[in-house]
């Protein structure tokens, strides 16, 4: 049997179905915010995106419906009449749980930016991660970027006191020198590297 015999089974229908629906995400962004939102608060899940958890619930039904449907398929074909219901709740439920976990890492690690900002001299004390390929004394032009907590992103000038920062090192700015326009930084970790 090819794969599209495969998918045009009935026992695939309600999986093909929910590929077309994560396809609306797409199709009609609006119309996916809203029910992406309705579904968030289902799940119970804090996220900015609705259409985001509209796309990865569909998504993760189909993957996860048409896997096990495939693994049945191929160990215990003769579950496959009967075994329509149960298959059915399972993957919902991990539909779920994998939906709830996708959110929550995407949230965690690529927050919504709605707003950029270049320069901001009120950001001492905040944590943020270098964006040049190093940061060290006596060297102009290192940049931070920081994410706040009303998604506005921050790109900021500056140098260490005696401290070695290579790209991607969690950084915390210290006070703010006007006389040249950079932020002094100090590791995160608090483990300091000597040039």
């Amino acid at each position: 049997m090819s794969y599209f015999e495969f998918l045009i089974q009935w026992y695939n229908w309600p999986y093909v179905a929910a590929a077309l629906i994560a396809s609306l995400a797409a199709w009609r962004p609006a119309a996916a915010e809203a029910w992406g939102r309705w579904l968030a608060h289902r799940l119970r899940l804090e996220t900015l995106s609705g259409r985001f958890v509209f796309g990865t619930f569909w998504t993760s039904l189909t993957l996860v419906g048409l896997t096990l449907n495939g693994a049945i398929h191929d160990y215990f074909p003769a579950w496959l009449n009967r075994g329509f219901g149960p298959v059915l709740v399972l993957t919902a439920a991990l539909s779920v749980l994998l939906t709830r976990w996708v959110v929550r890492l995407r949230d965690r690690y690529f927050p919504p930016i709605h707003a950029v900002s270049f320069g901001a001299t009120n950001l001492s004390g905040a944590a943020g991660r270098v964006v040049s390929r190093e940061v060290a004394t006596g060297q102009p032009g290192g940049r931070v970027q920081i994410v706040t907590p009303d998604g506005v992103l921050h790109i900021v000038r500056v140098k260490t006191r005696g401290e070695r920062l290579r790209f991607g090192r969690r950084v915390v700015l210290l006070e703010y020198d006007e006389r040249d326009g950079h932020y002094f930084v100090v590791s995160e970790s608090g483990q300091v590297v000597r040039t």
